[in-house]
């Protein structure tokens, strides 16, 4: 086996949905500390963990949401990973949704506007690594393969809570199985929101097929050519000139914004006590001069109404 203490290669490290995994091989890489106490049921049990829940309560509910050893089994909660075919990581990976303790915290909540039934965030909340293997860069693996794992599943976005580790300053598992901030960036997670001085929220978001429902980020094209808008898009573009799509090739030489903006300009040059009637001053397009058709056009070509 080779050397414990030199970071892991990729090549030495095979990482599996929690259902391909054996019960013992994930119990193995709890241990029996703190991890194996809690059986990853910290945001599961809405309330006091060790008070709200026994230790055989806490062991039944991680094996069914696991399914360990049922390879068919149609979901999971996390991924198990293997260094040189010895159980070594766990990182725990589900639909937001999954944790009933993690809709009341403020942390994932505080200074944002977020829809807590949406199941199609998922969260990354909880990574172990077992002893002996520590300290080799696993959970920076386990990190990148939880994203592939909930973009595969049908995730939309995944985000994760991780601490800030201060430089020369230790934190204890009870702390850090949330992960901590470098991992999650490694793996392509941004910064959200920081919600208290030592936790951030990180979010990566996944690209949305056509027709996906994706209230987010919404960013909207223009392509080339009259689109079909409403009237309150339709008032936007006028308003917001830079607004505008692509430009259309101007062989048209007068629209009806065209002849809007003629008459436009020649009302400005009335006295005020001009003709009762405006449309008596109003030019038709033949009375315009080549300058002035030059000029309009060049305005107001790439927008059609």
């Amino acid at each position: 086996m080779a050397d414990r203490q030199a970071p892991v290669a990729d090549r030495d490290v095979r990482i599996v949905p929690a259902n391909e995994a054996s019960w013992d091989d994930l119990q193995e890489i709890l241990g029996s500390a703190d991890a194996g106490r809690c059986q990853c049921q910290w945001f599961k049990v809405p309330g006091w963990l060790w008070r709200a829940s026994t230790p055989e309560g806490r062991v039944a509910s991680f094996r069914e949401k696991t399914s360990c050893g049922e390879p068919d089994a149609p979901t999971t909660s996390g991924l198990v990973a293997y260094l040189e075919d010895h159980p070594a990581g766990w990182v725990a990976v589900e639909p937001r949704t999954a944790y009933p303790k993690l809709r009341n915290q403020r942390v994932p909540w505080l200074g944002r506007d977020e829809d807590r039934d949406d199941d199609g965030v998922w969260a990354v909340t909880c990574l172990v690594v077992r002893k002996g293997f520590r300290g080799r860069g696993l959970t920076y693996l386990l990190a990148r393969a939880a994203v592939d794992f909930a973009r595969e599943r049908g995730a939309r976005s995944l985000e994760a809570y991780p601490m800030l580790a201060e430089a020369g300053k230790q934190i204890t598992w009870g702390e850090a199985h949330v992960g901590v901030r470098q991992i999650f960036e490694d793996a392509g997670f941004k910064e959200v929101s920081h919600p208290t001085l030592r936790r951030v929220v990180m979010r990566i978001d996944f690209a949305t097929t056509r027709g996906q429902r994706h209230h987010v980020h919404r960013t909207t094209t223009t392509p080339a050519g009259p689109l079909p808008v409403d009237q309150r898009d339709r008032g936007q573009r006028r308003r917001h000139p830079q607004r505008r799509g692509p430009a259309e090739p101007c062989d048209v030489a007068f629209s009806r914004t065209t002849i809007s903006a003629a008459t436009r300009s020649v009302r400005a040059g009335c006295s005020p006590a001009g003709p009762s009637s405006s449309t008596s001053r109003m030019p038709s397009p033949s009375t315009i001069s080549a300058r002035s058709k030059s000029r309009i056009s060049a305005r107001h070509c790439a927008y059609t109404p």
